[in-house]
């Protein structure tokens, strides 16, 4: 898949999968789990519960506690709704959800990283969990000032919400937190769902 689409695509569809795997097997009790790519048709199966995320997903608004999945799904259905065919099927005591890559133009581009000096930079691009990215949080060294911080790579916005939400609990009441982090349709909102005065959050297109 790496050589047919562009990073910028797999950009969108990689944190999509963490969360609709995690979603499985925190919602949905899925001890099973099966990732497969045929035919430019991504699927996933699970043994969780009966559940068709596509027309009984349920879109509240998302703040750091909870309804993350919910929106990565909404907004990626609404980025290619018109460019990649979804569909669910129960199939024995399995869900299976394709997502239908043979039509789509990936005609993604990146702008260069405008000139930034942080304090700290950082890559969640290990950290497969909300809970590896706060340990990471708790272990870098803050200073007693308004602290800049550039994460470059994320793969999943939970393990993102939970490094920002560590970091933010370390924080005096009269330190501030700027986050420079990758632009992208998951996160514009992403400020909003902290909900906190000390934290300032900016986008930049990251070179490849």
């Amino acid at each position: 898949m790496k050589s047919k689409f562009s990073r910028k695509l797999i950009g969108f569809l990689v944190p999509l999968f963490y969360e609709l795997v995690d979603n499985s097997f925190t919602h949905g009790n899925a001890t099973s789990l099966i990732l497969g790519f045929e035919d430019d048709v991504l699927s996933l199966k699970d043994n969780g519960i009966s559940f068709n995320p596509i027309d009984e997903l349920k879109f509240n608004s998302p703040d750091r506690h909870q309804g993350v999945g919910s929106f990565i799904f909404r907004t990626f259905t609404e980025t290619f709704r018109n460019r990649i065919s979804f569909s669910w099927s129960r199939i024995s005591s399995y869900n299976e959800l394709t997502f239908d890559l043979s039509e789509i133009v990936d005609d993604f581009f990146v702008m260069p990283m405008s000139s930034v000096e942080p304090d700290i930079e950082v890559s969640l691009f290990e950290s497969s969990s909300r809970q590896l990215a706060k340990v990471k949080a708790s272990q870098i060294k803050l200073s007693e000032k308004e602290i800049f911080i550039v994460i470059r790579r994320i793969n999943q916005p939970s393990a993102a919400i939970g490094f920002i939400d560590e970091v933010l609990a370390r924080l005096g009441k009269e330190q501030t937190l700027t986050i420079s982090m990758p632009k992208h349709e998951y996160f514009n909102d992403l400020q909003t769902w902290f909900n906190d005065e000390r934290l300032i959050i900016k986008y930049e297109r990251f070179l490849e």
